[in-house]
């Protein structure tokens, strides 16, 4: 579940480095997967930003450009999540919330993201990262999501068969993890998806 306690390549051209006002309009359970500098398997989330003011052509269409980052599903002293979500919400956890904060509470919430051009240590190409989020500006206008808002939790029944609705890209980082391997060995855990119940359009990641 979304409960935190005590990137494939693109030919998108990066965003320019900078400051952007920004909408939280997806969250992905990556499930536990394998952290090599801690050397060990850790629950992961991916936090996928729309950027209204930052526009792509998809098949013909005008859409905002999406950003994502991801981040250890903990809200540990040291944990990544925990300073930029303070910082976001312009406050501290208390005790209560840092027991068990569901993260669902973020969907749809205006922020301010600080990107920043990094390059691949593996191609060389260049992308874009998110480097910090923020709360948005007294009086910042950030127009309505443009994109679907959801969340999309292992835990829940019907995960299995939802993660088909998903874009491939991110099919293939949550199948990377071991909770995804330890589902699939239960066929009782897919259901039947309608094309209903797609939550995504066809959007490129910001690596």
């Amino acid at each position: 579940m979304l409960i935190a306690s005590a990137k494939p390549t693109s030919s998108t051209p990066p965003l320019e480095p900078g400051s952007y006002l920004a909408r939280c309009v997806q969250i992905i359970d990556l499930g536990e997967q394998m952290n090599d500098l801690a050397g060990k398997l850790q629950r992961q989330v991916m936090l996928m930003f729309e950027i209204p003011s930052e526009r792509i052509e998809i098949n013909g269409d005008d859409k905002p450009r999406m950003i994502s980052a991801t981040y250890t599903l903990s809200l540990s002293d040291k944990a990544k999540l925990r300073g930029i979500l303070e910082s976001w919400r312009g406050k501290q956890f208390t005790e209560e919330e840092l027991a068990a904060f569901d993260l669902r509470k973020i969907l749809n919430t205006p922020c301010m993201l600080s990107v920043v051009e990094k390059t691949s240590k593996t191609s060389g190409n260049k992308y874009s990262s998110i480097g910090t989020i923020a709360r948005a500006f007294k009086g910042a206008i950030v127009p309505p999501a443009e994109s679907p808002i959801f969340a999309f939790d292992l835990d829940e029944p019907d995960c299995l068969g939802m993660l088909e609705t998903l874009p491939e890209w991110v099919q293939e980082r949550v199948k990377q993890g071991q909770t995804y391997k330890d589902l699939i060995s239960n066929p009782d855990n897919f259901e039947d998806i309608t094309s209903d119940d797609v939550p995504f359009g066809d959007q490129p990641e910001e690596a």
